[in-house]
């Protein structure tokens, strides 16, 4: 990633960061603020997600004996991660994750596949049920795998990239005036939540870069 585009994603996560913040600092209601603060103590929490991403530049194409054809892209595919949530107010998180992101396809005569280890590094706020988020991302080990008889018998590695994320999440355990398991404005629960990415990843032994940016969907749960 450019300098250039590694300052812009710093913005944009400061941005949405300082955006979130004035809402949840805005919220209206019988809410005991002054109460909450003077006896809210730093938590940590255990984050646990899955979900499915859509987007990326096309790696390879191949045609099923029906005639259909079926795309991997470096965007799409499966995911699942893993981390912690450490809680600075009843209304803003730090989170850290680590995962994992494949996308295959599987056919008769081989198969293909698209993969990567995932790092992230998030600041979340909250405003009622609603919860928004903007971080950095580490993509290692990013690799593409194609082994189809007589079409393809390749590997390609890529170098590690950094890229930035964007999220929006919906708590549906939220339970807004009263006070919740965990305390008023506990980060625990499920989530319901989109998440876009934005990177670009470098070919090892040379080449033009390919766009690897996703938007996704995700089932979270803290506990």
């Amino acid at each position: 990633m450019s300098m250039q585009k590694l300052s812009c994603a710093l913005l944009c996560v400061f941005g949405a960061s300082f955006s979130a913040s004035v809402l949840a600092n805005h919220e209206t209601g019988p809410r005991p603020h002054s109460h909450q603060h003077s006896q809210y103590s730093p938590a940590l929490s255990t984050w646990l997600s899955a979900g499915w991403g859509f987007g990326g530049d096309e790696l390879g194409r191949f045609q099923s004996g029906d005639g259909s054809i079926d795309k991997i892209q470096a965007g799409k595919g499966g995911h699942f991660a893993a981390g912690v949530m450490l809680a600075m107010d009843p209304w803003s998180n730090l989170r850290f994750s680590g995962g994992y992101q494949r996308g295959s396809l599987s056919k008769l005569n081989g198969d293909t596949a698209f993969d990567s280890v995932q790092f992230g590094a998030s600041v979340l706020r909250t405003h009622r049920r609603h919860e928004f988020g903007a971080g950095l991302t580490l993509h290692t080990g990013v690799r593409y795998d194609c082994n189809f008889v007589n079409v393809c018998a390749d590997e390609v590695e890529f170098d590690a990239a950094v890229g930035y994320t964007l999220e929006y999440a919906v708590r549906p355990g939220y339970q807004y005036g009263g006070r919740q398991r965990g305390g008023y404005g506990s980060s625990r629960g499920l989530r319901l939540g989109v998440r876009y990415t934005s990177i670009e990843y470098t070919p090892k032994i040379g080449g033009e870069p390919i766009d690897g940016s996703s938007l996704g969907g995700f089932v979270g749960v803290v506990f």
